[in-house]
């Protein structure tokens, strides 16, 4: 609202296929397109439920006994070393 668009009246009457948008229209157009668009998003791929599912099972796998938690990254390690693969040059 604090400036002002100056467009010849002559340009106004211009017949074309492109879409014109005037500047006593620009914010209810703007407004419109935001609208459409919040309207034609899709459903979020993972609802509040799926989220809280995850994070439950994520929360109970959780290794909180610190032997346990050693134990568990020397085996991940063995793991590791064990099926590594070298690329030759």
């Amino acid at each position: 609202m604090r400036c002002r668009f100056s467009v010849d009246p002559e340009l106004r009457k211009i017949q074309s296929d492109d879409l014109i948008v005037y500047d006593v229209e620009l914010s209810e157009y703007i407004q419109r397109k935001m609208n459409r668009i919040q309207a034609e998003k899709l459903n979020p791929e993972l609802t509040e439920s799926d989220i809280q599912s995850i994070y439950e099972t994520l929360s109970e796998a959780i290794i909180t006994d610190s032997r346990l938690r050693a134990e568990h990254v020397d085996k991940a390690g063995s793991v590791s070393r064990d099926h590594s693969y070298h690329v030759k040059s």
